[in-house]
């Protein structure tokens, strides 16, 4: 427990779900599109790579 200037004493998991609205069943979900928005910039990066060659002779 911490103490929290103007609201009193409370728990960090109280804090993280008063304040911003994050709840641990959300985690899955969060996870899953970071992998997603991995994914989607490394095949843009191979796409560029492999098609947008502005090196050619």
């Amino acid at each position: 427990m911490f103490e929290v200037p103007g609201s009193g004493n409370m728990t960090v998991k109280c804090f993280i779900k008063e304040r911003f609205g994050y709840e641990y069943e959300f985690l899955l979900v969060v996870a899953i599109a970071h992998v997603g928005w991995i994914h989607l910039f490394f095949f843009a990066f191979v796409y560029a790579i492999k098609f947008l060659n502005f090196q050619r002779r």
